[in-house]
């Protein structure tokens, strides 16, 4: 990845339309709760604020996700971005992608293991009483949102907002703004439910995951081996572990995990990401990428 590849854009910009091509990929979430809120006839509202959410209405969401999320981000990232695929680190490397799922497996899995030796949490399995066909349903659509979730993610604030950032501003400080932008966006999705404290952990902890990232990034020039973090870390906390993810309850999983002690090691309402022993492993290993 050649910083001298290509021209740098001017910063401010970069910022307003990385953020808005961001929010174009996310135009399957609007065409996917219509159909699910037509599906179980109730209001698109319900739909949209996590109110009304079932095994077929995730799945239908993660289907539309699929079918016209992908494509967004494809249009995105070679239409309208404008910058050499290869150049963002997009080329065929799977392997970093399988690298990049086995770290994001197990960092959370390290730290709900770590904190129950501690007594500070509780795992048991979950049980839901569906049918098998439900569970599958909730599985594969949990499992859709979380692989557009890594790839749109770390294409937007990664490849595109990061990587321009950092050809005029230098690295550092391209972490902080795309991770400032990285925080707001999340809390966007939580504004009913706001206050400073847990404003203050989610913008802590998108800083820290913004570093980890792009240690990731700068480690193997591909987006690859963060994209496979990512949509790793999403499945284990939610599929696997059972965690809370931006402030909401997984509706399937594996496991149930409850976290004991203050909001600092619980992560309070935004849940174990935005927790501190979380923000640490997101630092170590951040630190450990940038020094190898």
């Amino acid at each position: 990845m050649s910083a001298s590849a290509l021209d740098a854009r001017n910063p401010f910009l970069v910022l307003i339309w990385a953020f808005g091509l961001f929010t174009l990929m996310h135009g399957h979430q609007y065409i996917g709760a219509l159909v699910a809120s037509l599906g179980d006839r109730v209001s698109f509202d319900s739909i949209m604020s996590g109110k009304h959410e079932t095994p077929r209405t995730l799945l239908i969401r993660g289907s539309f996700a699929m079918i016209v999320g992908l494509p967004l981000v494809w249009l995105c990232l070679t239409l309208l971005w404008k910058r050499p695929v290869a150049w963002m680190g997009l080329g065929p490397q799977w392997g970093r992608l399988l690298l990049g799922m086995g770290l994001g497996v197990g960092a959370p899995v390290l730290v709900v293991l770590s904190l129950w030796r501690m007594n500070l949490a509780r795992i048991s399995f979950a049980r839901t009483g569906w049918v098998p066909s439900q569970i599958a349903s909730a599985v594969l659509g949990l499992l859709a949102v979380a692989v557009f979730a890594g790839v749109s993610e770390e294409i937007a604030f990664r490849g595109m907002m990061g990587l321009e950032l950092s050809l005029t501003w230098g690295w550092p400080l391209a972490v902080v703004a795309s991770g400032a932008v990285f925080g707001v966006v999340h809390l966007l999705g939580q504004i009913k439910t706001l206050n400073a404290v847990k404003a203050g952990a989610v913008m802590v902890s998108s800083i820290a995951i913004s570093f980890l990232f792009i240690s990731l990034y700068r480690f193997s020039g591909s987006l690859w081996l963060p994209i496979g973090f990512h949509i790793a870390w999403n499945c284990a906390h939610s599929l696997l572990l059972g965690l809370r993810m931006n402030g909401k309850e997984p509706l399937a999983s594996y496991l149930k995990t409850t976290l004991d002690g203050s909001s600092w090691i619980a992560g309070g309402d935004a849940g174990m990401e935005a927790s501190a022993p979380a923000i640490a492993v997101y630092c170590l290993i951040g630190l450990l990428f940038t020094v190898l």
